[in-house]
């Protein structure tokens, strides 16, 4: 079972997901990249991912070649898919089950893209189809959303987690100095 524990050194709280670990390569050198070849996020690998719940394409099917954009569910999630969302404690402690969606957006087809190098127009659909994702997760799960193309939505936020958000928008960080 997937749960989220508050981390009370940084406040805020983390995702222990031990089906994580199962990931192809979990445990590799982060600067030893996917080859191409068995990369099943390069266009024409589509089959090695579960089935798209999004896809920017002009031309193919659902599932194949052709798009520019693409967004499927994470094959070793860090949340799971279904149960209820409750609280739990022991003693100072607290956690929260870890349930809800954990989605890859596929920002390029070009197996060496990064938001970087995309032009404007390829920028805006992943712009586009982050908000997507975000707004369909938020109606079933609540959502969490972060890049490394990857977008994961989870139950309602923890009430502490919420003030945690709502005092990372005020203009001065922990240390005192200015984000301006």
């Amino acid at each position: 079972m997937t749960e989220i524990r508050k981390d009370y050194a940084t406040p805020t709280w983390v995702v222990f997901s031990a089906a994580r670990s199962q990931r192809p390569g979990a445990f590799r050198n982060p600067k030893d990249e996917t080859p191409k070849e068995n990369c099943p996020f390069c266009e024409g690998h589509e089959a090695m991912t579960p089935p798209e719940v999004l896809a920017y394409r002009v031309n193919g099917r659902p599932d194949g070649p052709g798009w520019s954009i693409r967004c499927v569910p994470n094959k070793f999630p860090a949340l799971d898919r279904v149960g209820e969302v409750r609280e739990h404690r022991d003693g100072p402690f607290v956690s929260v089950d870890g349930v809800g969606a954990h989605e890859i957006i596929v920002e390029s087809p070009n197996h060496a893209g990064h938001l970087a190098t995309l032009d404007d127009r390829q920028i805006e659909q992943v712009l586009r189809a982050y908000r997507e994702r975000y707004h369909a997760s938020r109606r079933t799960t609540g959502s969490s959303t972060f890049r490394s193309s990857r977008i994961t939505a989870n139950g309602p936020a923890p009430p502490i987690r919420t003030r945690t958000l709502r005092s990372s928008r005020s203009r001065s960080c922990p240390s005192g100095s200015s984000r301006r």
